[in-house]
């Protein structure tokens, strides 16, 4: 993540693990970062408070246990039906959730009824700087949802309580998540306990997907096809797999018409390259300014920055190369 410093309001109170209630912060796609902000809360909200009930079923129809591979659809489909179809995927859940450093699948407890998953409830346990030289494990709590017909049983309660003996056993002394103070007041305070208090927290943003670096890659491409070398180097597509760490897969289509930065993976016959770097370059490429000459040299060292390309695609791939050093 990017942090940039700021004066916010920052949580605790007392209970088995401090819960705290962190302001809203940047979300990593422009382009949905409002929705999302919106939809997270509704979902929260949702899940604990509810709306109607499941007709015909008692609350011992439902159990408490573990995220296991394979309920990435389970999940997401629960999520998709609460924040209305605004979400993602089963591969970006996997790439924010499972394949998180330090994942544990404790992290993410579902709300069984049978065999269906009808809710579900995430957090991340990641280290939290007070001050200078007092570092503390907190929770960040993450996506609730609850299916409607489901809700109003306390479902979230019980996870939430469930959550709360881990922490303790895993001495978590801070619990808390991003909403708003009137969010907050209404409802996380009410029911589970959580309460704003004055201190200085970081301002977060993360580049979750190809949305907000598409159109600098589309506008850098009409410069670039401007020149006529490039235009004849590009006369057939070149097609480049990103592999970043912490990121989605993405596809880089470069042709005389212009760049396309695309969300997936291309068919492995068509791409005729791939480049692989860390995710801190693309961070710093996203912030606006080139990336320090020494993250280059470490990456490169660390073997976390690559190239691999076909063999019939080199000779294109050197013209290519010529052809943008030529002015």
């Amino acid at each position: 993540m990017v942090g940039e410093p700021g004066m916010s309001d920052m949580p605790a109170s007392s209970g088995a693990a401090d819960r705290a209630a962190l302001p809203d912060q940047a979300t990593a796609d422009r382009a949905t970062a409002d929705r999302a902000t919106a939809d997270r809360a509704t979902a929260g909200q949702d899940a604990a408070e509810g709306q109607g009930a499941a007709e015909g079923q008692g609350a011992a129809d439902i159990h408490l246990r573990d995220y296991r591979p394979g309920d990435e659809a389970a999940i997401v489909a629960v999520i998709a039906t609460v924040q209305r179809g605004a979400w993602g995927d089963g591969e970006q859940w996997h790439w924010k959730h499972a394949e998180r450093p330090g994942f544990r699948s404790e992290e993410v407890v579902l709300a069984v009824a049978g065999e269906q998953v009808i809710g579900c409830f995430h957090g991340a346990v990641l280290p939290m700087k007070l001050e200078d030289g007092l570092v503390v494990p907190m929770s960040f709590d993450g996506d609730y949802a609850v299916l409607p017909e489901y809700r109003k049983r306390d479902v979230a309660v019980q996870a939430h309580d469930l959550t709360d003996e881990r922490l303790r056993a895993r001495n978590v002394v801070f619990r808390g998540g991003f909403t708003s103070r009137e969010l907050n007041e209404r409802l996380y305070h009410r029911r589970f306990g959580y309460v704003f208090v004055p201190g200085v927290t970081t301002q977060y943003r993360k580049i979750l997907g190809p949305g907000p670096l598409a159109p600098r890659v589309a506008a850098l491409g009409e410069a670039l096809v401007a020149r006529p070398a490039v235009r004849r180097a590009l006369a057939r597509p070149f097609t480049i797999g990103l592999a970043i760490t912490e990121f989605p897969p993405c596809t880089l289509v470069l042709d005389a018409r212009g760049f396309r930065l695309e969300r997936g993976s291309a068919p492995a016959g068509a791409i005729d390259a791939e480049v692989r770097f860390p995710y801190r370059l693309l961070a710093a490429l996203g912030n606006g300014g080139p990336p320090p000459a020494g993250a280059f040299f470490r990456a490169l060292l660390a073997g976390h920055l690559s190239l691999r390309a076909r063999l019939a695609a080199w000779p294109r791939l050197l013209g290519l190369a010529l052809a943008l050093l030529r002015r």
